[in-house]
């Protein structure tokens, strides 16, 4: 099976398993991406041509590229996802990506603001006009809820409630989110 044709495919099963167009274009440009790789450097044209050495030449071509793990084990798990399909579609035999392992990651810490920061940081707004009065409740919603930037930007009053927010989160869940009186 071509590649132009495979990736269709998978990107109407992305669709129908209702994953956001951002995530589907995403992994369609990855998998473009991998499959100009394998055309250059193996003139591999088929998917059924993949084996586990070529994706593990991938991984390490991009790595000497200087890409951090955490991108290069997101890459292999759209390869893995991807030809996990085409297994259960029937398109090849085994997935080449089975047995490839992920890249060892580095263990990051997290440094948190101090209080002392946290008030700076408040108070830098001094809530005279709109803009600082917005400004300073969207940093107290970050600090009290956690909450991502796209969910707190695309906040609607019906979600607000006195003592929690609905939110619509990523992959279109939702939530509740507890926030203390003090932020409103």
């Amino acid at each position: 099976m071509d590649w132009k044709e495979a990736i269709q495919e998978y990107r109407f099963d992305c669709r129908v398993r209702k994953l956001s167009l951002k995530t589907i274009d995403n992994y369609a440009k990855q998998l473009r991406y991998f499959q100009r790789y394998l055309q250059s450097e193996f003139e591999i044209a088929e998917i059924e041509q993949v084996k586990p050495y070529h994706i593990k030449q991938f991984l390490a071509w991009m790595d000497d590229k200087g890409r951090q793990p955490r991108y290069v084990n997101d890459l292999l798990k759209v390869f893995k996802t991807f030809f996990n399909y085409m297994v259960k579609e029937g398109r090849i035999a085994e997935s080449p990506a089975a047995k490839v392992k992920n890249m060892k990651q580095p263990k990051t810490k997290i440094i948190t603001f101090s209080e002392n920061e946290i008030r700076k940081i408040l108070n830098f707004y001094s809530g005279r006009t709109y803009l600082e009065i917005r400004n300073r409740t969207m940093i107290a919603l970050f600090f009290d809820t956690g909450m991502r930037l796209s969910e707190v930007i695309s906040l609607r009053w019906e979600q607000i409630r006195e003592e929690y927010i609905l939110v619509h989160g990523k992959g279109a869940k939702e939530r509740l989110v507890p926030v203390a009186k003090e932020v409103f």
